[in-house]
């Protein structure tokens, strides 16, 4: 289930804390086929990628140069991407 934090909450720290150190599921069917898309994405690169970006996104992909988004767009994202997200984006980075 989803968490929604904000910073300015009182117990933020608390909360941020709780959620942190609190066990999370292990689905080891989850984990194998996160291993086996890694390994096959190492193995085949972009081939793999194209591959899985259609499987599971419903795309239509065919080569490394349609996972390419132009420097427009990218600039046209982030000029409609509230500075406070920036923000935060920094900061996690």
């Amino acid at each position: 289930m989803p968490h929604r934090l904000q910073a300015g909450q009182p117990d933020f720290v608390t909360e941020l804390d709780r959620l942190l150190t609190a066990r999370q599921g292990d689905d080891p069917a989850a984990t194998d086929a996160a291993r086996a898309i890694v390994a096959d994405v190492r193995a085949r690169g972009d081939a793999a990628v194209i591959e899985l970006t259609n499987r599971f996104d419903r795309l239509s992909l065919k080569t490394g140069d349609d996972l390419r988004l132009p420097a427009s767009r990218i600039r046209e994202a982030a000029a409609q991407c509230p500075q406070d997200v920036k923000d935060a984006l920094a900061f996690a980075a």
